[in-house]
């Protein structure tokens, strides 16, 4: 799971879209267009469902529900998280938002609905929404700070008392100890602009109980596992058997994967031995005497950037390695971080320790043990050299195409590499401060108030027995399986083998749209009730293996309740730290170049640069007092957690 914090520079300011929206709270002829139209030759619907009454109580599959007698309502979704992917995977077959609109009225616009299409950033999506007049009826993912000015322009409604009322089922779920944190993500002055909506499975770990399940396997994958406590590199395996011959291939690792259902031991997952920042270099230099050849050039031993800004070097695999994130904890970065020792937020890349961080990455550029030319090159020429065994190794997010490797005639593959540095829990703190939900909120400007009861009965129906059972299997009326003393199983193997991991996940998602895995994926959530048994009955094999080599199966991560301390979440409150993050992209160019210096003078000048780059966009010692402040307030009940 790879959750990754990147944004580009912006093309306006935020000034420009704060007052763009401060004029923008009519619809100026973008009318709202949520009424699905009625066929030729038939009558529009009759508004006349009941929505008083919870349509989904003693419910446990929707072909049991009447067909919907009222309005019929197309919701155009924008997913506003990160950059976005730009990719939309809508079923051949799709089973399930047909079934939801038969039983609910209500129904997503695929063809319509986006993302921020894998190069903008929400400010700048929003100011081109704001442009173009072009609102959705629908936003999830917003950061704080975007979340704060829409609620602040009257753009979202507010759902105080509609939530208790049409959405009764979310309500019990949300209120639950666990989601606390979450629920307070949705409020602003005690009245509440979203719901929280859930993909990810893991939050189940909250929910199950251990003792439900036959073996330990089946419960971490129930639950997706702990966040482990380590984290990883893809190496080729045949250049790390030359430097640690005891060390198993790929092939060999699924083999033991596949012998064992899973079931490794800490040791097993630990068979290469990395213990430290310094451990990892050596390891570097050993590649770098090999003197290895691929398609005739020289193989690349490191590099430090990938055609993008520093994230991966500077705070996923300088984290992992220096024991402030895992792989997929990424609260403490470069930005900045919770100080254990010192007890104070604080910016991380103006610390000595960072500093020296960032000087051993300079070294080997220097040595040419990293490229030199993979702090300037694009994301093309990078994944070119990926994709053809040029790089001995990637990491975070970065995994080789095996399919493009095999198709080439490699024979080595890639495989994951735990490092053995466990995380430093004097000095950090690894926050427990979401649970994989997501914020959903309605705008006012699209949706009518009127059908808000029928919208949120829809998205409360994820939050029900029949809604899990429609995210995974489908309806009764399908035809997709069978039911025997109470017990549901895939009629078709395929689909059988690909929910439980032995085949690619196409079957049931492509095809069917299960799962919640298709474009747009909301209402569902697959985390509201205990997994049905045939969805965790795992059988490891040598074709999935790699989808169950996960560390946190043995071990997982020491987290502690907290709000956030990521510098965008401030931006909303402090005009300084708003400053800096607009001008994030000058930063982040400043701090590639330090990677970049030929000399120890020359990396001391390039790094004073970028310290006063951030300090001259606002990142000072008093801005910091103020973060600080704002900290201690929103996090008041939990700030004694970070002793």
């Amino acid at each position: 799971m790879a959750y990754v914090l990147k944004r580009k520079k912006l093309l306006l300011s935020m000034t420009l879209v704060l007052s763009l929206l401060a004029g923008c709270m009519s619809s100026n002829g973008n009318e709202p267009n949520t009424a699905v139209k009625p066929k030729d030759g038939e009558a529009s619907p009759v508004v006349e469902a009941n929505l008083e009454k919870d349509p989904y109580e003693g419910v446990e599959d929707t072909s049991d529900m009447p067909d919907w007698k009222g309005k019929q309502i197309k919701l155009k979704f924008w997913y506003a998280g990160g950059n976005g992917t730009g990719a939309k995977v809508i079923p051949t077959q799709d089973v399930v938002l047909p079934e939801l609109l038969r039983a609910t009225g209500v129904t997503m616009d695929r063809e319509n609905s986006f993302d921020n299409g894998g190069q903008d950033s929400y400010e700048i999506k929003m100011t081109k929404i704001v442009a173009t007049n072009s609102y959705p009826d629908v936003v999830e993912g917003l950061s704080r700070s975007g979340f704060e000015q829409l609620v602040e322009k009257d753009l979202l409604y507010d759902l105080t008392d509609l939530i208790p009322k049409y959405m009764p089922n979310y309500w019990k779920f949300i209120n639950n100890p666990a989601f606390q944190l979450d629920l307070k993500g949705s409020k602003r002055e005690g009245k509440l602009y979203s719901i929280q909506v859930a993909g990810w499975s893991f939050i189940n770990t909250k929910l199950m109980k251990k003792e439900d399940f036959a073996n330990p396997l089946e419960y971490k994958q129930a639950t997706g596992g702990d966040v482990p406590g380590r984290g990883f590199v893809f190496v080729r395996d045949d250049i790390l058997k030359k430097i640690y011959p005891q060390a198993k291939s790929y092939d060999e690792l699924g083999a033991l994967m596949e012998q064992k259902n899973g079931n490794l031991s800490k040791q097993e997952y630990l068979d290469v031995p990395i213990k430290s920042m310094a451990d990892f270099i050596q390891f570097l230099r050993e590649i770098k005497k090999l003197n290895l050849k691929e398609n005739g050039k020289d193989v690349v031993p490191f590099w430090t950037h990938n055609g993008s800004d520093s994230w991966l070097i500077g705070t996923i695999l300088s984290g992992t390695l220096n024991g402030y994130n895992t792989h997929v904890q990424m609260d403490n970065n470069y930005f900045t971080y919770w100080d254990k020792e010192r007890q104070t937020v604080d910016y991380m890349f103006k610390q000595p320790w960072y500093k020296d961080i960032m000087k051993q990455w300079n070294e080997l550029v220097r040595e040419q043990i990293a490229e030199p030319e993979a702090i300037i090159q694009t994301d093309t020429q990078f994944n070119e050299k990926k994709d053809t065994g040029q790089y001995a190794m990637t990491w975070g997010w970065i995994e080789p195409d095996r399919a493009k490797l095999a198709k080439a005639g490699k024979t080595y593959k890639y495989r994951k590499v735990y490092l053995d540095v466990p995380p430093d829990e004097k000095k950090f703190v690894q926050p427990y401060n979401a649970t994989g939900l997501s914020p959903v909120s309605f705008f006012k400007n699209r949706i009518k108030a009127e059908d808000l009861p029928q919208i949120l009965r829809f998205y409360d129906i994820a939050y029900t027995k029949a809604g899990q059972n429609l995210a995974y299997y489908g309806p009764r009326s399908a035809g997709l399986f069978k039911e025997e003393n109470g017990k549901r199983t895939f009629i078709d193997k395929d689909i059988a083998d690909a929910t439980s991991g032995a085949r690619p996940n196409t079957v049931y998602k492509d095809k069917y749209g299960l799962r919640n895995e298709v474009w747009p994926q909301y209402p569902f959530t697959l985390a509201t009730d205990k997994r049905t048994k045939e969805a965790v009955d795992i059988k490891v094999t040598r074709e999935n293996w790699d989808q169950h080599y996960w560390y946190g199966n043995v071990e997982g991560l020491n987290q502690v309740p907290t709000e956030g301390w990521f510098i965008d979440n401030f931006s909303d409150v402090i005009p300084e730290v708003k400053k800096f993050w607009s001008a994030r992209a000058g930063f982040e160019n400043a701090m590639k170049k330090v990677y970049t210096a030929q000399s120890d003078e020359q990396f001391e000048k390039l790094y004073t640069d970028m310290v006063d780059y951030a300090e001259q966009n606002g990142l000072t010692d008093e801005t910091l007092v103020k973060i600080n402040q704002v900290f201690a307030e929103r996090n008041k009940e939990q700030m004694a957690n970070l002793k």
